[in-house]
């Protein structure tokens, strides 16, 4: 977990889950494509109620997260846009070359 960004957005997650009593649960792929496609495709077996998803830059796991949004399986997508509709939070880069 080296990310500088992921790790802010970790931290921030983890204090607002402990404030309401619940837990955060960290799945490193480690920039394995393979090991990030396993996780995502673990989330479903996983005693979770969502997931902050933050994909490694060269990956496609759009597959994989629509499979996530067909079944109902709640999550954010963290700085990745897919060809679907799903929730994303990410950085306006070009809006914030302007500043």
């Amino acid at each position: 977990i080296e990310d500088p960004l992921f790790v802010r957005i970790a931290r921030g997650a983890t204090r607002v889950l402990e404030s309401l009593e619940n837990h955060a649960v960290i799945l490193d792929s480690d920039g394995d494509w393979n090991r990030e496609t396993s996780h995502v495709t673990q989330l479903r077996e996983l005693p979770l109620d969502g997931a902050l998803i933050f994909p490694l830059s060269n990956s496609d796991l759009a597959e994989q997260v629509f499979k996530l949004k067909l079944d109902g399986f709640p999550f954010v997508l963290v700085d990745r846009h897919f060809d679907f509709d799903a929730p994303c939070v990410a950085v306006g880069n070009f809006g914030g070359g302007k500043i």
